[in-house]
């Protein structure tokens, strides 16, 4: 019986020192870069739009949303905290029963494009899951254009553009390595279209317009997706 109980206690002595490393392992994060340098940042998504793009003109009566990829490029000052340049290009989902675009021999495409600055701020940065919040603003884009092949062919585009006030944003960092994370993100941006620029193509004639629009709302843009960036 004793020496039953003492090979118990050697194999379990032995267990303990075989499985200490990967215990360790396991709990240690990889550590936050301690560094200030450059930041490369992509995310990818879907949005919601809400709000107006102009008085009496819903921003989802043609769009029910988009799919953006975003590119923020900037500076690590300290662990916590980046500030860059953020670039994003929506493919925007059309809502074809509302537009005419469900016709045959209708074809449509809708974009929209964003630039502007941004700041993040990193909580623990030194821990395997970081959450962040943070802060920009910028400039908007919306791209709408559609065509048909009837009647010889005619091409209307609209762009309405403006500025985008404030991008409140938050997520959190998964770290992969040292220098690489990911994770979910959300953000929630507010601007008004006060430009408007149109372009009608028949055929080998085109018109086009551009002027202020008279009639501002505001809009809002709703995005969740992941982020994953990687420090230089």
């Amino acid at each position: 019986m004793r020496t039953t109980a003492i090979r118990k206690l050697r194999f379990l002595a032995l267990g303990t020192i075989l499985l200490a490393p990967l215990t360790a392992a396991a709990q240690q994060a990889p550590q936050a870069a301690s560094y200030s340098g450059g930041e490369l940042g992509l995310r990818l998504g879907y949005g919601l739009p809400f709000g107006e793009a102009s008085q009496g003109n819903n921003l989802d009566g043609g769009v029910s949303g988009q799919i953006p990829l975003i590119l923020d490029a900037g500076y690590r000052f300290n662990p916590n905290v980046f500030a860059g340049i953020l670039f994003g290009y929506g493919f925007g989902q059309i809502k074809d029963q509302n537009n005419g675009c469900n016709n045959a021999n209708a074809s449509c495409s809708a974009s929209v494009i964003r630039l502007g600055l941004d700041v993040l701020y990193r909580f623990v940065p030194e821990q395997r899951f970081a959450p962040f919040v943070g802060v920009g603003a910028g400039y908007e884009w919306f791209h709408f254009q559609g065509g048909t092949s009837l009647l010889g062919g005619v091409t209307a585009s609209s762009t309405v553009s403006g500025i985008e006030f404030v991008n409140l944003q938050a997520g959190a960092d998964y770290r992969l390595s040292g220098n690489s994370v990911i994770g979910p993100f959300a953000s929630f941006s507010l601007g008004r279209f006060d430009n408007i620029s149109t372009k009608v193509t028949t055929g080998n004639n085109t018109a086009t317009t551009e002027g202020d629009i008279n009639n501002t709302a505001m809009h809002e843009w709703l995005l969740i997706g992941v982020r994953g960036a990687f420090s230089l």
